[in-house]
């Protein structure tokens, strides 16, 4: 009886936290575009990107945008997260160094932002945004840590693992699956 109540006990659990993760999610979901391009705190030169009326050559665009996905407001993050998700779908050649090392410490050190906004049911994500980012960074791993891919996979899930909520680390390990099938 006690097995059979133990079943239940983590079922219930589980079910609690798809449930949780369904309603958080759409807690970074980008949200009124207009808002964000004509909000005087979001640089100029990540709008002008977002507006395709910058070339990708610049490297400062993507650095700016990827700094900017740590901001501490909650209302632009979805919206510098949506920039560089554009960025992520372009693959630039120029940009591949920079773009996957800041999409794989984004993932490692804000877990809970990257999940909710990937799982935002939102029509601005592009297409496979999620396999697009994890892939991103299973190249970054490929790319650092040549030969030895699987232990710094490991790393770099037990630091994302560190720091994400308990009602998001089921999601976490699907995100890694990914990243593992990618190297």
């Amino acid at each position: 009886m006690p097995f059979t109540f133990l079943r239940f006990t983590v079922f219930v659990c589980v079910l609690a936290g798809i449930l949780i993760v369904g309603n958080q999610a759409c807690a970074q979901a980008p949200g009124n575009i207009k808002d964000y391009l004509t909000n005087k705190e979001i640089p100029k030169v990540i709008i002008d990107y977002y507006n395709g009326k910058l070339k990708p050559a610049d490297e400062l665009n993507i650095l700016a945008a990827l700094d900017s996905m740590s901001s501490r407001n909650a209302e632009l993050r979805p919206f510098y997260m949506l920039v560089v998700s554009k960025m992520v779908e372009k693959s630039i050649s120029a940009w591949k160094d920079d773009l996957g090392k800041g999409c794989k410490e984004f993932m490692e050190q804000r877990p809970d932002y990257l999940i909710e906004f990937l799982n935002a049911q939102s029509p601005l994500l592009p297409p496979g945004c999620a396999d697009k980012w994890m892939n991103k960074i299973a190249d970054e791993i490929k790319r650092t840590c040549e030969g030895r891919e699987k232990d710094c996979l490991s790393r770099s899930y037990q630091s994302a693992w560190t720091r994400c909520r308990a009602s998001n680390k089921a999601t976490l390990s699907v995100l890694y699956k990914k990243i593992e099938a990618g190297l």
